[in-house]
């Protein structure tokens, strides 16, 4: 389903509930239906120009019959935004197109590493998708919460495990957030100017550095998804890893003292 917001005020968010029979009779007054499909962490749809996509998981039980699209909370507790519209507007409009309904039993949602800056506000890991069965955990095994997604702000680099349980099949993925200083190094070492291969690898791994930075004094620390530290060494082009058991390890780079860049290997 897409959506753009054409003029008046805009509400919290819109969803979709599938329902068996038609629940409503009027157009007007609050349809208190259970929502299935919505924007997930979004407060706003406020786009006037561009259409947003609004997708997610629903789990049918095969009665279903109609797809109602709207908002199902009452007014007292639907957060509405008037910045750009009169204070009084009798409410907001959207234009919607192209609704679809698709079977899906593999997942095509994917969980990617982020980096988040000291002092950044917290950053969305996971899919975010509506409707997704998803227990998530911290470095310690710890449960957090059953959602989509979560919002996190962790004080230094740390991992999020995800199980997932879809269609009888549990996926787990681990997702690293790594948390960088402020503002620009004076070494100007970025992700993408230092490369790692190959990547997962059974012992040997090459770095390429295309900034051409001084290497010299430079240390790698090796950590396991605990944080604890396996080993630490002075920086080559190549090093052996074959000696560590299977698993994620996470390589810190540093010179006099000061965390350039954190970079994930897979060990196999």
């Amino acid at each position: 389903m897409w959506l753009i917001l054409n003029v008046q005020c805009t509400l919290i968010n819109l969803q979709l509930s599938f329902t068996s029979n038609l629940s409503y009779t009027s157009t007007v007054g609050f349809i208190g239906l259970t929502p299935h499909v919505y924007e997930f962490g979004k407060l706003n749809i406020i786009d006037t120009l561009n259409w947003t996509k609004i997708n997610g998981i629903y789990k049918a039980n095969g009665t279903e019959q109609y797809i109602t699209i709207g908002n199902f909370r009452t007014d007292l507790i639907s957060k509405v935004d008037t910045t750009n519209y009169n204070l009084n507007c009798p409410g907001a409009y959207y234009f919607i197109d192209d609704v679809s309904v698709e079977p899906i039993c593999t997942p095509f949602w994917s969980y990617r590493d982020t980096t988040l800056a000291i002092g950044q506000d917290s950053v969305l890991i996971g899919p975010a998708i509506t409707g997704l069965n998803i227990n998530w955990y911290d470095a310690t095994s710890t449960f957090i919460t059953n959602a989509p997604g979560i919002y996190v702000k962790p004080a230094q680099t740390t991992t999020y495990t995800a199980v997932e349980d879809f269609c009888g099949t549990t996926y787990t993925s681990t997702i690293v957030v790594t948390v960088q200083p402020t503002g620009v190094n004076e070494f100007g070492m970025t992700k993408a100017e230092l490369r790692i291969f190959p990547n997962p690898t059974t012992g040997k791994l090459k770095f390429v550095n295309n900034n051409l930075i001084d290497t010299e004094q430079l240390q790698i620390k090796i950590c396991d998804l605990l944080g604890r530290e396996i080993k630490q060494m002075e920086y080559k082009e190549e090093i052996d890893i074959s000696n560590l058991e299977n698993g994620v390890y996470f390589l810190s780079f540093y010179k006099n003292s000061q965390l350039l860049i954190i970079k994930k290997v897979i060990k196999q």
